[in-house]
C-alpha cells in the first residue's frame, strides 16, 4: 500500500542543494537516529532571516542542533559565496523552507505576503533560490493568475495543483494542463526514434545519485544499490526526475533500457565523494561478471565526480573499458541545455527553444557545444504516490544529463560498438543548426533575473532522429 506523503514524510525528507550536505539528526556517537513516529514540534524564534522574510517556522529541537552543527561545519567552506554569516544564514534557511514539501512553508510564506493574489516573478526570485517555488500537491484555491504569466517561468506543480483554478483565471497564453502534458515529452524527433524500435532496449546504463524511492510505476531498476554512507537517508525528488528522464516510460529518454540505480550519501562532501567513489567501483565489478552485450555502457551522475587521485583512477579504468561517464565535469566539456521560449509549443519544435543562462558554463566558453532540451520537463514524483507526476519549469544541467545518456543508450541500441567519440562526432555531424537569443544574467547572482537580448548566437541542437539515422546508413555502408 502506498504511504500519504505526510505518512512518508514523518521526518523531513532529503533537500538536495548546492551545499550538498543534508542535515541529518544524529545522536551522540554520530550514528543515524532511529526515525520515530512522532516528530516534536515547537515554536521556534524566528531568526533575523526568517523575520525579514515574515516568516513563523516549526522545527524540532533536533533540527535545531543539526542546523546549527551544520551552519558551523558549512560556514568556513561555503562562507565565501556570500557577504557575511548573515547572508549564508538567510540563504541557507531559505533553501531549507522551500525545500521541506510536507510543511509547505513556501506556499503558507507565499499567501501570507499575497494573501488575495498569486506572488509575482519578482517575489519568487528574492524569496525562492535555488529552484523557484514549490506549490503544494493539493488543489490551490481559484487565485487569478491571468497576469502573472511571468510567474510560471519559476513554478514546480502537481497534477492537481490547478485543478480548482478556473480556466480563465490562467493568462490567455499559458494553460498549465497543457505544458503538464507537454513536458512528458522530450520532443526533438525522440517519438519517432522509438517508433523505429530505438528505445533502449538490450542496452544496460547506470544511475547515480541520491536515495531513491522506486515506488513509482513509470520507471523501474534492476537493480538498486544503496551506498552504506546513505544507510537510513530519506529519498531525493533528484534522483526520480534523473532515472525517469533517461528510462522513464512515459517521460524518459530510452524506456527499454536496463536501469542499474546506485544511491549515494549528501550527508557531508566527504560522504558523498567516497560513496560516489565507491559506487563507481561497484560498476567495474559488476561488469566483470556480464557478456558484452550485458554491460553497462553509460553511468549518468547529474553532480561533479571527485578529483582525488582514487576517483580519477577507477574513472580511467571505466573508460578504458568502455564506459562513459557522463558527470556533471564531463557534460560541460561537451554540452549545454535549452529551455523552451513558449512551454505550450510543440515540443518538436527546434525553433522554440533557447539557450537558458550561463549558469554551469552552458556553453559560454565552448560555443561548440551540443544543446539538449531540460527545460519545462514533467518527471516522476513518487513522493506524491506511484502515479504521480511533477512540472519543473526552470532548466537545469541536472535534467539535461540523463537525457544525453539517454541518447547514447539508443546509439549503442544502433550499433553496439558506439563509443563516446563517434558518438559526439556524429552528434555534431546531424546537429540541427538554430539561433538562440542571447541571456543576459543580472541581479544576485545566486539568484539572478534572466532577460534576453535581441542578439542571437547560432547554436547545434542534438537531432536524435537524424543520429540514428546517420549510424543506420553507415552500418549499411559497411
Amino acid at each position: 500500500m502506498v504511504k500519504s506523503r505526510m505518512e512518508k514524510y514523518k521526518t523531513p525528507p532529503k533537500i538536495d542543494n548546492i551545499f550538498g550536505v543534508t542535515p541529518q539528526i544524529k545522536t551522540s556517537n554520530n550514528t543515524p537516529a532511529q526515525k520515530t513516529n512522532t516528530v516534536q514540534t515547537f515554536n521556534h524564534t524566528p531568526t533575523e532571516a526568517d523575520k525579514m522574510r515574515g516568516l513563523q517556522v516549526e522545527r524540532t529541537q533536533d533540527e535545531l542542533e543539526i542546523l546549527k552543527r551544520e551552519l558551523d561545519e558549512m560556514y568556513p567552506l561555503w562562507g565565501w559565496k556570500f557577504s557575511s554569516r548573515e547572508e549564508f544564514e538567510k540563504a541557507y534557511y531559505s533553501m531549507l523552507d522551500d525545500c521541506r514539501k510536507n510543511g509547505g512553508y513556501v506556499f503558507e510564506r507565499m499567501q501570507q505576503l499575497q494573501p488575495n493574489g498569486p506572488v509575482s516573478a519578482e517575489w519568487i526570485r528574492e524569496n525562492c533560490a535555488w529552484g523557484g517555488l514549490t506549490l503544494p500537491t493539493s488543489p490551490l484555491p481559484d487565485i487569478d493568475w491571468s497576469q502573472s504569466r511571468e510567474s510560471f517561468a519559476y513554478i514546480k506543480y502537481y497534477e492537481d495543483t490547478f485543478s480548482g483554478t478556473s480556466i480563465n483565471h490562467f493568462p490567455d497564453d499559458y494553460n498549465p494542463k497543457t505544458v503538464f502534458e507537454n513536458g512528458k515529452k522530450l520532443g526533438l524527433g525522440l517519438d519517432e526514434v522509438h517508433e523505429m524500435g530505438y528505445t533502449g532496449k538490450g542496452c544496460s546504463v547506470a544511475v547515480i545519485d541520491g536515495v531513491l524511492d522506486t515506488n513509482h510505476n513509470d520507471f523501474k531498476v534492476k537493480s538498486n544499490t544503496v551506498s552504506g554512507f546513505a544507510q537510513n537517508e530519506p529519498s531525493s525528488f533528484h534522483a526520480s526526475a534523473c532515472v525517469g528522464l533517461l528510462g522513464g516510460k512515459t517521460t524518459g529518454v530510452a524506456p527499454d533500457a536496463d536501469i542499474y540505480y546506485f544511491a549515494t550519501s549528501s550527508k557531508s562532501h566527504e560522504a558523498h565523494i567516497s560513496s560516489q567513489t565507491d559506487m563507481l567501483k561497484n560498476i567495474l565489478e559488476i561488469n566483470k561478471t556480464k557478456p558484452d552485450n550485458e554491460k553497462i555502457r553509460v553511468v549518468s551522475i547529474s553532480a561533479s565526480v571527485g578529483q582525488d587521485a582514487e576517483t580519477q583512477k577507477v574513472l580511467e579504468e571505466l573508460r578504458n573499458s568502455g564506459v562513459w561517464v557522463l558527470s556533471a565535469n564531463e557534460f560541460r566539456e561537451n554540452f549545454g541545455y535549452l529551455t523552451k521560449k513558449d512551454p505550450m509549443k510543440s515540443p518538436d519544435d527546434y525553433e522554440n527553444y533557447q539557450i537558458c543562462n550561463w549558469n554551469d558554463n552552458n556553453g559560454k566558453e565552448n560555443r561548440d557545444a551540443l544543446f539538449v532540451n531540460s527545460g519545462d520537463r514533467t518527471v516522476p514524483a513518487p513522493e506524491n504516490g506511484e502515479n504521480s507526476f511533477r512540472h519543473d519549469a526552470q532548466a537545469s544541467q541536472s535534467w539535461a544529463i540523463p537525457v544525453v545518456a539517454g541518447y547514447y543508450a539508443l546509439a549503442c541500441q544502433a550499433d553496439s560498438s558506439m563509443t563516446p567519440d563517434r558518438f559526439i562526432k556524429l552528434a555534431h555531424q546531424t546537429a540541427y543548426q538554430a539561433q538562440s537569443p542571447v541571456p543576459q544574467v543580472s541581479g544576485d547572482p545566486k539568484n539572478p533575473t534572466i532577460t534576453y537580448s535581441n542578439e542571437t548566437l547560432p547554436i547545434k541542437i542534438i537531432d536524435i532522429n537524424a543520429l540514428i539515422k546517420e549510424i543506420e546508413a553507415q552500418k549499411a555502408k559497411n
